[in-house]
C-alpha cells in the first residue's frame, strides 16, 4: 500500500507542471521569445534569463529547462552529467 501510495504522489507531482506548461503555453513562449529578443539567443544573459523562466515550471530543473531553451533556439549546450562535470 505505501509504495503504490508514493507512486501515485509522484505522479500527481509531475502532472503538476504539465498542468502548468499547458495554462500558460502562450505566456512562456512569448516571455521566451521576449528574452530571446531583448538579450540575444547566444548572449549569457539570455540564455541565463530563459533558463530561469522555465526552471519556474513545477518539477521542470536547470538540466529540463535548458533543454527547452535549446529548442527555443537559445545557444546553449545540453547541461547533461557529462558537460556539468567539466564545468
Amino acid at each position: 500500500m505505501y509504495k503504490r501510495d508514493c507512486i501515485e504522489i509522484a505522479n500527481l507531482a509531475m502532472f503538476k507542471g504539465l498542468e502548468y506548461a499547458i495554462k500558460n503555453d502562450a505566456w512562456l513562449y512569448g516571455k521566451a521569445m521576449h528574452i530571446g529578443d531583448k538579450f540575444g539567443y547566444d548572449s549569457i544573459e539570455g540564455i541565463t534569463e530563459a533558463i530561469l523562466l522555465f526552471m519556474n515550471v513545477p518539477n521542470l530543473g536547470m538540466v529540463k529547462a535548458s533543454f527547452v531553451c535549446q529548442m527555443l533556439g537559445f545557444n546553449i549546450a545540453c547541461l547533461d552529467s557529462h558537460n556539468l562535470k567539466r564545468l
